[in-house]
C-alpha cells in the first residue's frame, strides 16, 4: 500500500454521486471474514461450557488452516481474541495454555496468516465484559455492556484490545464486533474505533465488521466515518459487511452445524456448477463477494470437517471465476483519494480507488427486485437501509455468472445519516 495516500479519501469537492469504484485489474474482490480465532482453545468451549465442546485447538490445526490459504490463495480477515473467555491476556499468559503453545500459535498468525489476512481484535473477551481498571470480568456480556456505552468509554476498551495484539507482534488495522457489539450505539462506536486505531496503531484508514447484508444485490464497503481535513492527512473508517444468507440449516455460517456432526451448506453460497447461491447473485451484479465463518466451525470439535468444507468452497470460487476475481483482505478494499478530475480512471494493485466523474450523473432508480435490507448478526432482525443500484440488476444468475463483472456507480448509502456532514 502506498503510504502517502492512505489517509486521503475524498476532497471537499467530491460527493458520493461523483464516486465510482474501480477494482484492481477489473477483478471483483472476494474475501472471507473469519470470526473468533482463539489461541490454542476452542471459543465454543468458553462460550458454551455445558455443551461438551472440545477445549483444545492444537496448533497443527492452525497449520492446516495456513496450508489451505497458502495452497488456494484465499485472503480475508482473521480475528484474534485478546483475552479469551475473560480468563487472561494472551500477552501475559493464559491459564492452561503453555508458553510454547501460545508462542506457536502467535508465530503462525504472524508469519503465515498476517501477511495476506487482516488481523483484528474481536473486542477483549468475546465473553463477559472486563473492568479495565482490574481486567476482571463483570456480569454482562460484552455486547450487552456496549449497548449502554458512548465514545468516551468505548475508545479505551477497543484500544486495550489493539494494544494486547500489538504486544504479541500482531498489527491490527481494523476491529471485529463480537455478536452485535456496538450496534445500538454505532455512531459512538465508529468514532471510538477510528480514534483507537489512530492512537494505538497509527492507522488512519481503518475498518470494522459488524453487519450482515443478506439481500442487497450489491454489498460494497460502506464509508462510516470520513474526515479528509483531519490531522496527518485525514482519517476514515469503513464498515465491511458479510453478504451471507441464512442457509437451510438455519445459520449464516456455512459450516456452523459441523460442530454437531451435521453437514456443511456451501451450496447456499455457491453451487458446484457456479450458477446458484448468494455469491453467484453478487457476482452477477458486479458486487464484491464476501462471506464469513467461525474458528469453531472450521475446527468442528476436532474433526476439521468445516475446514475441509471451506477448502471446497474456495476451490469452487477459484474454479468458477478464476482470474475474474481477486482474493483480498479488508484493508486494501478501503477507499483512497480520488485523482484530480483531469486524471484518467486508474486502479492500483492491492486496493480499489475512488475516481471523479464530471458531471455527476443522476442517480439510477432503486432496484425493485431486491429489497434493501440489513440484518443484525446476533438477532437476525432486519431493518431498512437506503440503497440505489443499477436500474437493471440481474435476478437470474445462470449464464450471467460467467460474464465479466462491470464497474458500478457508488452513489448510494455509503455512509449512515449520522456522518453525512463528513461527506457534504
Amino acid at each position: 500500500m502506498d503510504e502517502h495516500i492512505d489517509g486521503h479519501i475524498m476532497d471537499e469537492h467530491t460527493t458520493r454521486a461523483e464516486a465510482r469504484i474501480h477494482w484492481p485489474g477489473l477483478r471483483l474482490p472476494v474475501t472471507v471474514l473469519l470470526d473468533d480465532p482463539t489461541p490454542c482453545r476452542n471459543p465454543a468451549w468458553y462460550e458454551f461450557p455445558d455443551q461438551g465442546h472440545e477445549a483444545v485447538v492444537p496448533n497443527r490445526f492452525t497449520e492446516e488452516f495456513a496450508d489451505l490459504i497458502d495452497r488456494t490463495g484465499a485472503a480475508g480477515k482473521f480475528s484474534v481474541v485478546p483475552c479469551p473467555g475473560a480468563q487472561g491476556r494472551i500477552d501475559e499468559g493464559m491459564p492452561g495454555v503453555s508458553d510454547e503453545e501460545m508462542a506457536g500459535f502467535l508465530r503462525l498468525a504472524r508469519e503465515r496468516i498476517a501477511p495476506r489476512w487482516d488481523i483484528s481484535p474481536e473486542m477483549l473477551t468475546h465473553n463477559k465484559a472486563l473492568d479495565l481498571a482490574t481486567m476482571r470480568p463483570i456480569e454482562e456480556r460484552e455486547d450487552v455492556w456496549a449497548a449502554r456505552q458512548d465514545e468516551r468509554t468505548l475508545t479505551p476498551y477497543i484500544a486495550r484490545g489493539l494494544e494486547i495484539l500489538r504486544n504479541v507482534g500482531l498489527e491490527p488495522n481494523g476491529v471485529t464486533s463480537p455478536w452485535a457489539f456496538g450496534q445500538e450505539v454505532e455512531k459512538d462506536y465508529a468514532r471510538a474505533i477510528e480514534t483507537a486505531l489512530r492512537e494505538v496503531c497509527g492507522v488512519r484508514v481503518g475498518w470494522y465488521f459488524l453487519h450482515i447484508d443478506s439481500y442487497s444485490p450489491l454489498v460494497p464497503p460502506r464509508v462510516a466515518r470520513l474526515d479528509p481535513a483531519g490531522a496527518d492527512g485525514g482519517t476514515a473508517l469503513v464498515s465491511i459487511s458479510t453478504a451471507a444468507r441464512q442457509s437451510g440449516a438455519g445459520h449464516y455460517d456455512f459450516a456452523w452445524r459441523t460442530q454437531f456432526g451435521e453437514p456443511d451448506d456451501i451450496d447456499a453460497l455457491l453451487t458446484a456448477d457456479g450458477t446458484g447461491g448468494r455469491l453467484a447473485e453478487l457476482y452477477a451484479n458486479g458486487s464484491p463477494l464476501s462471506f464469513h465463518t467461525h474458528w469453531q466451525s472450521l475446527f468442528s470439535n476436532g474433526s476439521g470437517t468445516g475446514l475441509a468444507a471451506m477448502g471446497r468452497l474456495i476451490e469452487r470460487i477459484n474454479g468458477v471465476w478464476g482470474e475474474r476475481v481477486r482474493w483480498t483482505s479488508n484493508w486494501p478494499t478501503t477507499p483512497r483519494r480520488a485523482p484530480p478530475p483531469t486524471s484518467p480512471p486508474t486502479t492500483r494493485a492491492g486496493a480499489w480507488s475512488w475516481t471523479r466523474r464530471s458531471p455527476a450523473p443522476s442517480l439510477p432508480s432503486p432496484c425493485q427486485s431486491h429489497p434493501a435490507r440489513r440484518r443484525s448478526r446476533s438477532t437476525g432482525r432486519r431493518w431498512n437501509m437506503p440503497l440505489t443500484t443499477r436500474p437493471s440488476c440481474t435476478r437470474a444468475v445462470g449464464a450471467a455468472t460467467q460474464e465479466e463483472p462491470r464497474p458500478y456507480a457508488f452513489p448510494y448509502a455509503t455512509a449512515p445519516s449520522w456522518c453525512g456532514d463528513a461527506l457534504k
